[in-house]
This record gives structure tokens, sequence and C-alpha cells, in this order.
């Protein structure tokens, strides 16, 4: 091949490379607007849940803590440290004012339910999971 041949499937290369990171960059673009849009579904479908329970117990009622962590952890369906579901209850509007520690009354409640085999944590990463759903 000449110099000239080597040059020209070099452009070519360089072309077809800029091409492909423009293609991309799109498709990581529509995976980033999927994933926020996931998230606020996500989100919506916790706070439908919520209600519903709330109306099933009657509109007085509070939702307890527990079910509060509950509800969160099955829609995530992943392990959580105490510290993502304290997260994830603020983001759903969950009153954690109402506790003068919440971190501290979360971490008990997962220690708790994790006691009575409801939860299981890996004592490595700290994170709690279902029994079914352990990675």
């Amino acid at each position: 091949m000449s110099e000239r041949d080597l040059q020209n499937a070099l452009n070519s290369m360089r072309q077809e490379l800029n091409e492909k990171v423009g293609r991309r960059d799109l498709l990581n673009m529509r995976i980033m607007h999927l994933e926020k849009n996931i998230k606020g579904l996500r989100a919506l479908l916790i706070q439908e849940r919520l209600t519903s329970l709330r109306e099933k117990q009657g509109q007085t009622l509070v939702i307890g803590i527990t079910e509060a962590i509950r509800t969160v952890m099955r829609a995530e369906k992943k392990p959580m440290t105490a510290a993502e579901v304290k997260t994830r209850l603020t983001e759903e509007g969950f009153d954690l004012e109402r506790f003068r520690n919440s971190a501290a009354v979360i971490h008990n409640t997962m220690a708790r339910m994790a006691k009575a085999d409801e939860l299981k944590i890996d004592r490595r990463t700290k994170r709690y999971c279902f029994p079914e759903t352990e990675e």
C-alpha cells in the first residue's frame, strides 16, 4: 500500500469512528433520559402504593416506618443500605421529622427486620435485602 492509500484508510477510519462515537453519544443521552423517567415512574409507583395502603388502613392512620421500609425496598428490588432507604423515604415524602434521629430509627428497624429473618444483611457492604432478592 502506498502512503496515500494508508492516509485514505486512516481518514476513513477516523470518519467512521467519529460517526460511531456520535451515535454512541445519542444512545447515552437516550439512556440517561430513560433512567430519569424510570426513576420518576418508580417514585410515582411507590407514592401510589403508600396512598393505597393509607386508604386501606383509613385516612387517619399514618403508615409506620417498618411498612414504609418494606414498600421502598420492594419497589427498588435491590439491596440497600439504611442511608439509601432514608434517602428514598425522604424522596417519597415520608414524614421522618416525627423522629428525633431518623437515621438511627431506620437502621434499628432494618436490623430488627434482619434479626426476624425478614431481611438479610451483607455484613461487608451493610446492604439489606429481602431473602429472595439476594445478590
